[in-house]
């Protein structure tokens, strides 16, 4: 019986070629899914709030961007072996981000860490682009890729039988101990913080600068003032604003409004203030409470002459 041609030699090669060009592709998504799930799981709501937070960005910031440089660097199978593989893709990940980090130094963005992580995102995908044009200039029974079998023909030839047991049992304590200390550290920068809360209360004239602000006023005559309200509570806030002027034994309430802000809103709007009163150097207060608070949270004030 004539032997069919897909079991010939040249086509268990083309197979092989094959599946080691796709398993070389393949093994450079990973790190890029990675660097995804780091970016959703910083700048997307609830996902950052989650304990899935320093556990991903360990991942990532210590291992990623070295990994896919190494690949860019030593695209080849037989280049170095799979421990100093995985030494330079931490070593390289260390290095890595403060570098980054002085780059953005320079910019106006300043090294805090969303920037941080999309300088340290875009250095993975150029190092991706890279490594895959590399591997391709190589014969596909050449290219590295990764697999659990090279794991384990690893650390079967890492750790031989013998009586060593001691030796072994150190070496797996000492890779513990850098995993947990770099999962404290992960943590401490990816965990989200709170800030510091506050509001801000201000106040602009008409042409929307600080100055130019209206202070002479005619009888029932009705001048414009922006009023911005700013939420850093990092929460929801109620606020209650309230406009009054104040004369010699008179008070008037010129304004008065409650608001709902987010987090991190700010909220300007126009005012027309309109005096009913007669009198020299009389102050408008601008008083902004907190949650139905009875005492002002901020205030402000202009001193005016209504003639």
């Amino acid at each position: 019986m004539a032997k069919r041609e897909s079991d010939s030699p040249t086509a268990r090669l083309l197979k092989k070629n094959l599946s080691a060009a796709l398993s070389a592709e393949i093994e450079l998504l990973l790190p890029l899914s990675v660097t995804a799930l780091t970016l959703g799981f910083v700048f997307l709501p609830y996902l950052n709030e989650t304990i899935l937070r320093p556990i991903i960005g360990i991942a990532f910031i210590f291992f990623v961007p070295g990994y896919v440089l190494v690949a860019a660097l030593f695209p080849a199978k037989k280049a170095i072996t799979l421990l100093e593989r995985a030494g330079l893709s931490f070593g390289l990940s260390i290095a890595i981000c403060p570098l980054v980090a002085l780059f953005l130094n320079y910019t106006s963005y300043g090294v805090v860490l969303e920037p941080l992580l999309v300088g340290l995102a875009a250095v993975t995908l150029a190092s991706v682009l890279l490594a895959v044009m590399r591997r391709r200039g190589l014969p596909p029974d050449e290219r590295f890729s990764f697999s659990f079998r090279n794991v384990y023909e690893f650390a079967h030839k890492a750790f031989p039988r013998s009586d060593r047991q001691f030796d072994r049992a150190l070496a797996v304590a000492l890779v513990c101990l850098v995993v947990i200390a770099a999962g404290v550290l992960s943590y401490v920068v990816f965990a989200p913080r709170q800030g510091e809360t506050y509001s801000a209360l201000y106040i602009l004239g008409p042409d929307g600068k600080a100055g130019n602000y209206p202070t002479q006023f005619s009888l029932g005559e009705k001048k414009p003032v922006i009023v911005g309200v700013v939420n850093h509570e990092q929460r929801d806030a109620n606020y209650n604003l309230v406009i009054t002027l104040n004369g010699t034994n008179q008070t008037q309430t010129l304004y008065s409004q409650k608001m709902t802000l987010t987090n991190n809103q700010t909220q300007e709007q126009t005012i027309y203030l309109k005096p009913d009163l007669v009198g020299n150097n009389m102050r408008i207060d601008f008083s902004l409470y907190l949650d139905n608070g009875v005492t002002p949270y901020r205030t402000t004030w202009l001193w005016v002459t209504v003639s």
